[in-house]
């Protein structure tokens, strides 16, 4: 009865670690692709990549923003943001792998605004409790 119960208490305690992993993981996906949507509302300028062009770095202007541009990079498993002439700081904590950054520019055709489409995966560096996820989405830059 007891080994019973432990091996109970332990898939509890296992589920809940692999809960976290797979929390933490969509929380810096989640916040990663806030701070990219802050970005690009406002953004009067993609500076890279050019128009249909596809990059693993994403730099913009923001209208009356005073430290422009905006650089979104990644080195290693982090993800980084450059405001202007500052470095640049991680947005990812070091329990993830920031993964697979691609942005593409689709310039504006007759009514349709420059749109931007991302992609980029974040894992779990915790190799006992796997857990990723991939996000991709299209933003619109308003005019």
């Amino acid at each position: 009865m007891l080994s019973i119960s432990l091996v109970i208490l332990y898939q509890m305690l296992r589920n809940q670690d692999q809960n976290r992993s797979m929390l933490e993981v969509e929380e810096e996906a989640n916040f990663v692709q806030r701070k990219i949507e802050w970005a690009l509302t406002g953004a009067t300028d993609i500076i890279t990549p050019l128009q249909n062009q596809t990059s693993s770095i994403l730099s913009l202007t923001k209208y009356n923003f005073s430290q422009n541009p905006l650089v979104f990079s990644t080195s290693g498993n982090a993800f980084y943001l450059a405001r202007g002439a500052s470095s640049s700081v991680s947005l990812t904590s070091a329990n993830v792998k920031f993964q697979n950054f691609f942005v593409h520019t689709v310039p504006s055709i007759g009514s349709n605004p420059t749109s931007v489409i991302m992609t980029f995966s974040v894992a779990s560096e915790i190799p006992k409790f796997p857990a990723s996820t991939t996000i991709r989405g299209t933003f619109y830059l308003k005019k």
